[in-house]
């Protein structure tokens, strides 16, 4: 008989399962006012992290929102260029479409047969509804979006609430990121097993206890089923 040590894994979607970077790159490049822009994509991420935390920070608002201004404001500091209110809602509205990693959908598939599955993201549902029908081929994981909880991770609500609708322990359920403080430090808090993907080429984090290690969602998965 096999064994399986959790009753349900929850993953943080993007930039663990969704490649948001190669997505944020290809959205910039499409706008029309940075079509003659030569774009330090690195600088204009940081930029706009930083900006986003700072947004979130105060009450919640719908994620599209904070995106289409983080951008906007980001761009504006790195390159001293002004991007137009519609282009920074289209720029938002593309999160949907951002590519998976090529690892996270075959991966998702081998884990969900004897797993179920949830989704803790920051967006909003209806990005978070899409990415997983389209770009990772979910079949009904649980999905805890900002917008159900009105709250924005490493809050506590997104785990309280998996929790809750999975009818499980923390203990009871694998936590995946590739984040140290948005979701591996605050989920090891409420008592979860938490795994670290590598990506981006990011050093493996220090100061959390790691149930699982690995270099992508195929090797966490072999992992986890063996």
């Amino acid at each position: 008989m096999t064994y399986f040590p959790f009753k349900a894994l929850t993953f943080d979607c993007f930039g663990t399962l969704i490649d948001w970077r190669q997505g944020q790159k290809i959205a910039l490049k499409k706008l029309p006012s940075l079509g003659a822009v030569d774009l330090d994509f690195a600088a204009i991420n940081e930029s706009r992290l930083e900006i986003e935390v700072r947004m979130q920070a105060s009450s919640w608002r719908h994620y599209a929102d904070i995106l289409a201004e983080s951008i906007q404001e980001a761009v504006d500091k790195v390159h001293k260029v002004f991007v137009p209110r519609a282009e920074c809602k289209q720029f938002a509205a593309s999160q949907a479409s951002w590519p998976a990693f090529e690892d996270s959908a075959p991966a998702l598939a081998a884990l969900a047969a004897p797993y179920r599955l949830g989704l803790l993201s920051n967006c909003d549902a209806a990005a978070l509804e899409t990415c997983a029908r389209e770009m990772l081929d979910l079949r009904n994981p649980l999905m805890i979006s900002s917008e159900k909880v009105q709250s924005y991770k490493p809050g506590r609500r997104h785990w309280e609430a998996a929790v809750h609708a999975l009818y499980c322990q923390p203990r009871e359920v694998l936590h995946v990121s590739a984040y140290k403080s948005y979701d591996l430090e605050p989920a090891h808090q409420l008592g979860f097993p938490v795994a670290w993907i590598q990506r981006d080429h990011e050093r493996q984090p220090e100061g959390v206890p790691l149930a699982y290690v690995a270099t992508d969602m195929i090797d966490l998965a072999k992992q986890l089923l063996d």
